[in-house]
Protein backbone atom coordinates (compact mmCIF):
# COMPACT_ATOMS: atom_id res chain seq x y z
CA UNK A 1 0.00 0.00 0.00
CA UNK A 2 1.19 3.43 -0.95
CA UNK A 3 1.73 6.22 1.65
CA UNK A 4 -1.41 8.36 -0.05
CA UNK A 5 -3.49 5.27 0.57
CA UNK A 6 -2.43 4.93 4.14
CA UNK A 7 -3.28 8.50 4.18
CA UNK A 8 -6.63 8.47 2.92
CA UNK A 9 -7.59 5.79 5.17
CA UNK A 10 -6.31 7.81 8.48
CA UNK A 11 -8.00 10.83 7.93
CA UNK A 12 -11.28 9.68 6.48
CA UNK A 13 -11.13 7.37 9.63
CA UNK A 14 -11.37 10.60 11.51
CA UNK A 15 -13.86 12.43 9.50
CA UNK A 16 -16.30 9.62 9.58
CA UNK A 17 -15.50 9.28 13.47
CA UNK A 18 -16.02 13.18 14.08
CA UNK A 19 -18.14 14.42 11.49
CA UNK A 20 -19.68 17.52 13.61
CA UNK A 21 -18.84 21.39 13.08
CA UNK A 22 -17.81 21.31 16.29
CA UNK A 23 -14.34 18.74 15.72
CA UNK A 24 -13.38 20.85 12.66
CA UNK A 25 -9.84 22.12 14.17
CA UNK A 26 -9.55 18.89 15.88
CA UNK A 27 -10.05 17.00 12.63
CA UNK A 28 -7.25 19.71 11.29
CA UNK A 29 -5.10 19.10 14.30
CA UNK A 30 -5.48 15.17 12.56
CA UNK A 31 -4.91 15.78 9.02
CA UNK A 32 -1.56 18.04 9.95
CA UNK A 33 -0.43 15.27 12.13
CA UNK A 34 -0.82 12.34 9.39
CA UNK A 35 0.67 14.90 7.13
CA UNK A 36 3.65 14.98 9.37
CA UNK A 37 4.07 11.38 10.54
CA UNK A 38 3.97 10.58 6.49
CA UNK A 39 6.40 13.63 5.40
CA UNK A 40 9.03 12.62 8.24
CA UNK A 41 8.92 9.20 7.20
CA UNK A 42 10.10 10.63 3.53
CA UNK A 43 13.16 12.73 4.85
CA UNK A 44 16.64 12.04 5.41
CA UNK A 45 17.48 11.21 8.65
CA UNK A 46 19.43 14.24 9.04
CA UNK A 47 15.75 16.39 8.68
CA UNK A 48 12.63 16.00 11.67
CA UNK A 49 9.23 17.30 10.90
CA UNK A 50 7.72 19.49 14.06
CA UNK A 51 4.44 21.25 14.02
CA UNK A 52 1.75 21.47 13.95
CA UNK A 53 1.25 24.51 15.00
CA UNK A 54 5.08 26.16 15.78
CA UNK A 55 6.45 29.52 15.37
CA UNK A 56 10.05 30.36 13.65
CA UNK A 57 11.69 32.65 15.86
CA UNK A 58 10.79 36.25 15.71
CA UNK A 59 8.03 36.01 13.77
CA UNK A 60 4.58 36.71 14.80
CA UNK A 61 3.01 33.69 13.28
CA UNK A 62 1.93 30.43 13.39
CA UNK A 63 3.09 27.64 11.31
CA UNK A 64 1.41 24.57 10.50
CA UNK A 65 4.52 22.28 9.83
CA UNK A 66 7.92 22.95 9.81
CA UNK A 67 10.86 20.81 8.23
CA UNK A 68 14.09 21.67 10.01
CA UNK A 69 17.48 20.72 10.04
CA UNK A 70 18.00 17.98 13.01
CA UNK A 71 20.01 18.71 16.01
CA UNK A 72 17.96 21.70 16.24
CA UNK A 73 15.39 22.07 19.22
CA UNK A 74 13.04 24.38 20.39
CA UNK A 75 13.70 27.91 21.85
CA UNK A 76 13.08 27.43 25.45
CA UNK A 77 9.76 28.16 26.80
CA UNK A 78 8.13 28.76 23.46
CA UNK A 79 7.14 26.64 20.41
CA UNK A 80 9.97 28.70 18.12
CA UNK A 81 12.50 26.75 16.21
CA UNK A 82 15.70 29.39 15.13
CA UNK A 83 15.23 30.84 11.92
CA UNK A 84 19.02 29.04 10.69
CA UNK A 85 16.76 25.47 11.25
CA UNK A 86 13.97 25.83 9.11
CA UNK A 87 13.99 23.88 5.32
CA UNK A 88 10.77 24.22 4.61
CA UNK A 89 7.41 25.78 5.74
CA UNK A 90 4.21 23.75 4.91
CA UNK A 91 0.78 25.07 4.82
CA UNK A 92 -1.84 21.75 5.75
CA UNK A 93 -5.23 22.36 5.21
CA UNK A 94 -8.30 19.65 5.57
CA UNK A 95 -10.61 21.34 3.28
CA UNK A 96 -8.04 23.98 1.58
CA UNK A 97 -9.07 27.86 1.20
CA UNK A 98 -12.55 28.91 0.68
CA UNK A 99 -13.93 32.47 -0.28
CA UNK A 100 -16.14 34.66 -1.94
CA UNK A 101 -15.51 35.27 -5.69
CA UNK A 102 -13.73 38.56 -5.38
CA UNK A 103 -12.05 37.81 -2.32
CA UNK A 104 -9.60 35.13 -3.58
CA UNK A 105 -6.49 37.07 -3.68
CA UNK A 106 -7.03 38.22 -0.50
CA UNK A 107 -7.66 35.29 1.10
CA UNK A 108 -5.06 32.99 -0.58
CA UNK A 109 -2.27 36.38 0.50
CA UNK A 110 -2.95 35.93 4.03
CA UNK A 111 -1.20 32.41 3.21
CA UNK A 112 1.65 33.79 0.68
CA UNK A 113 2.33 37.07 3.42
CA UNK A 114 3.29 34.06 5.66
CA UNK A 115 5.69 32.59 3.19
CA UNK A 116 7.26 35.57 2.28
CA UNK A 117 7.49 36.52 6.31
CA UNK A 118 9.24 33.32 6.56
CA UNK A 119 11.74 34.12 3.49
CA UNK A 120 12.43 37.10 5.06
CA UNK A 121 14.38 35.11 7.99
CA UNK A 122 14.97 32.17 6.16
CA UNK A 123 15.60 32.90 2.23
CA UNK A 124 16.62 29.00 1.75
CA UNK A 125 13.26 28.10 2.98
CA UNK A 126 11.08 26.11 0.65
CA UNK A 127 7.50 27.24 1.52
CA UNK A 128 4.49 24.62 -0.12
CA UNK A 129 0.91 24.42 0.29
CA UNK A 130 -1.05 21.11 0.79
CA UNK A 131 -4.69 20.51 1.41
CA UNK A 132 -6.34 17.01 2.12
CA UNK A 133 -9.24 18.11 -0.21
CA UNK A 134 -10.88 21.00 -2.22
CA UNK A 135 -12.52 22.08 -5.20
CA UNK A 136 -10.58 21.25 -8.19
CA UNK A 137 -13.85 20.23 -10.46
CA UNK A 138 -16.41 21.72 -9.99
CA UNK A 139 -19.86 20.61 -11.09
CA UNK A 140 -20.96 23.95 -12.91
CA UNK A 141 -18.90 25.68 -15.35
CA UNK A 142 -19.58 28.82 -13.40
CA UNK A 143 -18.60 27.61 -9.95
CA UNK A 144 -15.45 28.69 -8.38
CA UNK A 145 -12.58 26.69 -8.97
CA UNK A 146 -10.80 27.18 -5.58
CA UNK A 147 -7.71 24.92 -6.03
CA UNK A 148 -6.88 26.73 -8.99
CA UNK A 149 -7.61 30.01 -7.65
CA UNK A 150 -5.07 28.92 -4.95
CA UNK A 151 -2.60 27.50 -6.91
CA UNK A 152 -2.15 30.49 -9.20
CA UNK A 153 -2.32 33.43 -6.37
CA UNK A 154 0.01 31.20 -4.15
CA UNK A 155 2.45 30.76 -7.44
CA UNK A 156 5.59 31.07 -6.95
CA UNK A 157 4.85 28.42 -4.52
CA UNK A 158 3.41 25.62 -4.91
CA UNK A 159 0.15 23.84 -4.23
CA UNK A 160 -0.95 20.26 -4.10
CA UNK A 161 -4.29 18.69 -3.33
CA UNK A 162 -5.01 14.92 -2.43
CA UNK A 163 -9.00 14.83 -3.37
CA UNK A 164 -11.78 16.57 -4.50
CA UNK A 165 -13.99 17.77 -1.90
CA UNK A 166 -16.99 17.55 -4.20
CA UNK A 167 -16.40 13.86 -5.34
CA UNK A 168 -14.81 10.74 -4.24
CA UNK A 169 -12.05 11.58 -5.84
CA UNK A 170 -8.64 10.70 -5.22
CA UNK A 171 -5.12 12.26 -6.62
CA UNK A 172 -2.71 9.67 -5.05
CA UNK A 173 -0.09 10.80 -7.16
CA UNK A 174 -0.10 14.50 -5.75
CA UNK A 175 1.44 12.98 -2.76
CA UNK A 176 4.27 11.44 -4.38
CA UNK A 177 5.10 15.14 -6.07
CA UNK A 178 4.92 16.99 -2.50
CA UNK A 179 7.59 14.87 -1.24
CA UNK A 180 9.90 15.10 -4.48
CA UNK A 181 9.36 18.66 -3.83
CA UNK A 182 10.40 18.54 -0.66
CA UNK A 183 13.74 15.98 -1.66
CA UNK A 184 14.79 17.97 -4.32
CA UNK A 185 14.75 21.04 -2.04
CA UNK A 186 16.84 19.36 0.59
CA UNK A 187 19.24 17.33 -1.77
CA UNK A 188 19.14 21.07 -3.63
CA UNK A 189 20.40 22.81 0.06
CA UNK A 190 22.96 19.70 1.03
CA UNK A 191 24.90 20.00 -2.31
CA UNK A 192 25.47 23.94 -1.33
CA UNK A 193 26.48 23.17 2.01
Amino acid sequence: MYDSDKIFKAVERFKRKYHEPKWKKFIGDCVAQVFKNFIEKSLPPEYKVVGPNVYIMGLPVEYDLLIIKRGYGRIKHTNAYPAESIMCVIEAKTKGLFFKMGEARKVIGRVKDTFALAKSVQPQALCIYITYSEVKKPKRRTSIKYFDLTSEFLSPHKAYCLRESRKDVFFPEEWQKFIENILNHLNKQAAKM
